[in-house]
């Protein structure tokens, strides 16, 4: 192990201006000292800890007297320490460590999904996953799962972007994708712009976390694993979408009017298999059965069922 490398950073990743470097820097250092000299430690080195940034191994931290001991594990440790006199707030004690009780104390459930989903790469899928399921919801209204699920993973990517250092040019980036994703709906780009949107959500993930650290980074094989995976998703969707479009001339007007139709919300209902954009004079409720009175194009004229 190594020991040192102590300069003061911001907790949020970010330069501090040189006047507040300046105050943190000599604070850090006047209680390191005052550490050092009370347990008889090399003051010396401490300081230059916190302002040089110097590191060293654990054996030369033992010769400098950076350290008291070099233990192999808590037994070890716990060995070496028996008999030891040390000093507290109220004086000095002696350690009596031959028969020590050990208690592990674990980290919460919450904590560890709190450790879990603050991770980058963890940020990334749940921000990706999410706009995914809102996606497929407006491609599918009324599925509701996608909806749902994309919902709790964007929510709980908002609350990991407070605690990591964000770059909001790559949030815009991934929103683009997102938008994108979403307007591949409405205009006939033969898949353009989800293409577009896959390489729009790539650069936002690289560009995710404001820190030049590879531990605080995106993983670059999630980003394309997600990357292609939505790709993929996404095709077959709008290849699934053409067809049922390419199909409509074979229905014929005659063949679609009388037919009982599932509303499915957001002006969409389901018949024959295919979800129908639809115009109806009465609001209309998901799961209300309807009738089909007229086609307009791709458009079905509905009203509900008596």
């Amino acid at each position: 192990t190594n020991i040192g490398a102590a300069h003061p950073v911001s907790g949020e990743g970010k330069p501090i201006d040189s006047i507040m470097n300046e105050k943190i820097t000599n604070d850090a250092v006047a209680k390191i000292k005052a550490a050092a000299a009370r347990h008889g430690r090399n003051a010396e080195w401490a300081e230059k800890a916190v302002r040089e940034s110097v590191s060293i191994t654990d054996e030369e931290a033992l010769k400098l007297h950076v350290i008291d001991l070099i233990a192999e594990n808590v037994d070890d440790l716990l060995a070496k320490l028996d008999g030891r006199t040390t000093k507290v707030s109220v004086g000095e004690v002696t350690l009596r460590l031959d028969h020590p009780r050990v208690v592990h104390i674990e980290i919460s459930f919450m904590e560890k999904l709190r450790k879990l989903i603050t991770n980058p790469s963890v940020v990334f899928l749940l921000f990706s996953l999410g706009g995914l399921g809102i996606v497929l919801e407006l491609y599918h209204p009324g599925a509701i799962l996608p909806g749902v699920v994309g919902a709790i993973c964007l929510i709980l990517a908002l609350y990991a972007f407070q605690t990591l250092p964000i770059n909001y040019a790559g949030v815009a980036l991934i929103l683009l994708a997102i938008l994108l994703f979403i307007a591949e709906i409405k205009v006939v780009s033969h898949g353009l712009l989800t293409v577009g949107g896959v390489i729009s959500l790539i650069l936002g993930g690289t560009l995710l976390i404001n820190d030049v650290s590879p531990a605080v980074q995106v993983s670059k094989t999630l980003l394309y694993t997600v990357g292609g995976f939505i790709l993929v998703i996404l095709l077959i969707v709008i290849y699934l979408v053409a067809k049922v479009r390419r199909n409509v001339p074979f229905v014929g007007r005659e063949g679609m009017v009388g037919k009982t139709a599932e509303a499915r919300g957001d002006g969409f209902v389901f018949v024959e298999g295919a979800l129908w954009k639809a115009e109806c004079e009465e609001p209309l409720l998901p799961g209300e059965k309807v009738v089909v009175t007229a086609v307009d194009g791709l458009t079905l004229k509905v009203k509900k069922q008596n």
